[in-house]
């Protein structure tokens, strides 16, 4: 789809560059130079003075653009030569030259003049064709171009037409001149007429791919940028999802590797209950053998004891409490061997407890890995049908391509039917020029019954006085038929003089007087309203400039302060017109501690930044804003400036919230909150902030 759009651009481009050109062309065309009386009759004819006047010959021929100056050339100054329907339309049009002595102007009758004669096509290299043949006309005035081109030859260059001479009239694509007699004519070309070039329907096609490429451009943005949010989306989904994917294979890699230590240590423990199975078998024999050795002892015991009594009764004061004392030694040994015995019993029994404790977490983790691959398989299925739905996307996108197509031809038809419209629009506009003439010619008709009323109120007043002369009476009998029928006659004289009459002349001028109080009744309105908006225009200016002098006084006053501070030197603000602030630039005179004054060019970068700061900080000390964002400001300037500016920032700061993109010690020290911004692996940032006292 981009590279569609890409190449509908490209395509609109070149249309855009083409019409350009089309249009340059055709304003060239539009500004032929005529001689004054052809400027006279064109004028008559658009007012309509003059009828069946068609135009110049430059004005009704087209010409490509490669042979128009062989064309100019070859027809000289007769594309002035104005074409007419008749004889009769051009002695009317002469006649209308002579009565107002404007000039002389050659007239093309296209009732008298001569056909146009049979030529037959030169095949031979270097000639391209005859003149009339390379001009594009309405077939009409084909005996009038016939007059101004005959059979003129156009060739490729002077050497071709200096092979052709003699009986043949020729003339170069650059301009060259050769009369059938064997005159040439050559050099430069300094003429300011020219045939019009045939570019406004190419204007017009041109118009239309224009507006055609441009719909389906923005159709096609539209669709890729909808294309494009669900893409993003879309792959803002995959992304979460192969986060998901991620934690849970690192849970599982997790998961795994605590498995093995688990299988490690229940291996160890195994060891150990196999030892402790080892030592408790021997342990075993060992209390099989002294429970052997016991029982033994037991008898040996109880026969010593049956001994011992029956001697204790035979031998009173021998060593009997010795062997007593022995005989409870042993015993407390079997005791000790006893509870020793217990003790390693309660360890294999903790062991084994460990053990199913163990085993226990063994299976959970187990299922808490099946379940781990349970979802790994829904998420594997999902993306699959997030895939699918991508292709039934761009399945529907091909849909939309072919009706956008459909559409297309919808597209030229509306077009078409906007040309007829446009037809229709140029029709209603000849009508409307048809109707101005028409109230023109009113208007003219108005002002001579207006004369004609006053004749005639002069012609009454004459005759009352000549009634008063003669002493009659208006009164008095009816004169005889024959003075009646003179001065009927007389009358009738006088009235055919003053014709045309319009019997409708007071009313229309009554409409008109009626128009004309409206229309001056209007225009002093106009006028009181334009005096009223030209006095507020100058308050406004003279608002405007004492609202931006008093700021230009305070913002110059604050940026001495500053510059001062930031740089230990001395800086002022200069107006180049202080009597008119807004036909002037300004200019900034800044001179760092033990520097001379400079050009702005000639300062260093510290210097530049420390003098745009300057100003801002300026513009701030007098009105504030309630948010500054500055990124890197610091980057030109030294360690001791750098320093000088983050107090500045600091101490602004009370009345205005400033974010400082910095990589600079001095402003980060400044800062009461200091944010990190750093790009780990796979272009994921982490973000650090810490707070500062």
């Amino acid at each position: 789809m981009k590279n569609v759009i890409l190449d509908l651009e490209n395509t609109l481009r070149s249309f855009q560059q083409e019409y350009a050109r089309s249009e340059a062309r055709i304003k060239a065309a539009a500004e032929i130079n005529y001689s004054e009386p052809v400027e006279v009759i064109l004028r008559a004819k658009k007012n309509r003075e003059l009828p069946g006047i068609y135009g110049t010959i430059a004005e009704l021929g087209k010409v490509d653009k490669k042979y128009s100056v062989a064309l100019e050339i070859a027809a000289g100054a007769r594309m002035q030569s104005v074409v007419v329907d008749s004889d009769e339309d051009a002695a009317r049009a002469i006649s209308y030259l002579k009565e107002r002595r404007l000039g002389r102007v050659t007239f093309l009758p296209l009732n008298k003049m001569e056909k146009m004669q049979s030529i037959s096509r030169k095949e031979k290299e270097g000639i391209i064709d005859y003149a009339i043949n390379l001009v594009d006309y309405d077939k009409r005035f084909t005996s009038a171009f016939w007059y101004v081109f005959r059979d003129t030859i156009v060739t490729d260059d002077l050497m071709t037409a200096r092979k052709l001479m003699g009986g043949k009239r020729l003339v170069t694509l650059e301009g060259e001149l050769i009369e059938k007699a064997g005159a040439m004519t050559g050099g430069t070309i300094k003429s300011k007429l020219s045939f019009a070039s045939g570019e406004e329907e190419n204007l017009k096609r041109i118009a239309e791919q224009i507006t055609e490429y441009g719909g389906r451009h923005r159709s096609a943005a539209g669709k890729l940028e909808k294309l494009d949010e669900h893409i993003a989306q879309l792959k803002s989904e995959s992304s979460n999802f192969d986060n998901e994917i991620t934690k849970q294979q690192m849970l599982l890699e997790e998961i795994k590797s605590r498995g093995t230590r688990l299988n490690e240590l229940i291996e160890v423990r195994r060891n150990e209950l196999r030892a402790i199975d080892v030592e408790r078998a021997e342990i075993k024999k060992k209390m099989d053998w002294i429970e052997g050795s016991k029982r033994t002892q037991d008898e040996q015991i109880n026969a010593l004891v049956q001994e011992t009594r029956e001697i204790e009764e035979l031998l009173k004061g021998s060593e009997v409490p010795e062997l007593s004392s022995k005989a409870s030694k042993i015993e407390e040994e079997i005791h000790r061997i006893e509870g020793r015995l217990r003790d390693i019993e309660a360890g294999i029994n903790a062991i084994n407890l460990d053990k199913k404790y163990a085993q226990a977490k063994i299976d959970e983790t187990k299922e808490r890995l099946a379940g781990l691959d349970n979802k790994k398989s829904v998420l594997r299925e999902k993306i699959n049908s997030q895939g699918e739905q991508i292709k039934a996307l761009e399945s529907e996108l091909g849909v939309r391509n072919i009706k956008e197509k459909e559409l297309g031809g919808e597209l030229v038809e509306l077009q078409n039917r906007r040309s007829h419209v446009q037809k229709e629009e140029r029709s209603l506009k000849d009508r409307l020029d048809e109707v101005q003439r028409l109230a023109n010619e009113m208007e003219r008709s108005l002002v001579a019954l207006n004369s004609t009323r006053d004749a005639l109120s002069d012609q009454i007043i004459a005759l009352d006085n000549e009634i008063a002369e003669l002493g009659l009476n208006r009164n008095e009998e009816v004169p005889s038929s024959e003075s009646i029928a003179s001065r009927i006659g007389a009358l009738m004289r006088a009235m055919e003089k003053l014709e045309p009459v319009n019997m409708r002349a007071i009313e229309e001028y009554d409409e008109v007087e009626k128009r004309q109080k409206d229309l001056k009744s209007r225009r002093d309105t106009l006028f009181h309203e334009r005096e009223e908006i030209i006095l507020r225009i100058k308050k406004c200016e003279e608002m405007k400039k004492e609202a931006f002098l008093t700021t230009f006084k305070e913002v110059n006053e604050q940026f001495k302060q500053v510059f001062a501070e930031l740089s230990d030197g001395s800086g002022e603000l200069f107006l180049e017109n202080p009597d008119d602030p807004f036909s002037g630039g300004m200019t900034i005179k800044a001179k760092p501690s033990e520097k001379t004054l400079q050009r702005l060019e000639a300062m260093s970068g510290g210097e530049k930044s420390l003098t745009a700061l300057s100003l801002l900080f300026a513009i701030q000390q007098f009105r504030p804003a309630p948010f500054y964002a500055f990124d890197e400001i610091d980057m030109f300037l030294d360690g001791v400036n750098a320093e000088k500016v983050a107090r500045r920032i600091q101490k602004a700061s009370s009345n205005a919230q400033f974010i400082v993109v910095s990589l600079r010690k001095p402003m980060i020290e400044a800062a009461k909150r200091t944010i990190g911004v750093t790009m780990q692996e796979n272009n994921i940032s982490s973000i650090t902030g810490i707070m500062l006292n």
